[in-house]
């Protein structure tokens, strides 16, 4: 019989979160990213929404990839 002792560390997959709260509001709350949980360091996060809000980062956040965009302007 053969014993193992130790731990076992599984690694988790990135997700893709966005932003969802047009009002803004704080980064450690759940309830203004899509997957309903504050971006990890794992994550690959989205600011992308249409609008003009402000994002409180209340904690020290890390995370894998951030993308800012606004609405891009069409000229003819």
């Amino acid at each position: 019989m053969i014993g193992l002792a130790g731990s076992l560390t599984v690694p988790t997959s990135a997700a893709t979160i966005s932003w969802i709260n047009p009002d803004g509001g704080l980064w450690s709350a759940a309830t203004n990213w899509s997957t309903g949980t504050v971006p990890t360091a794992t994550d690959d996060v989205l600011i992308t929404m249409d609008g003009t809000f402000s994002v409180s980062l209340d904690v020290n956040a890390t995370i894998a990839n951030l993308t800012l965009e606004g609405p891009r302007e069409h000229k003819p």
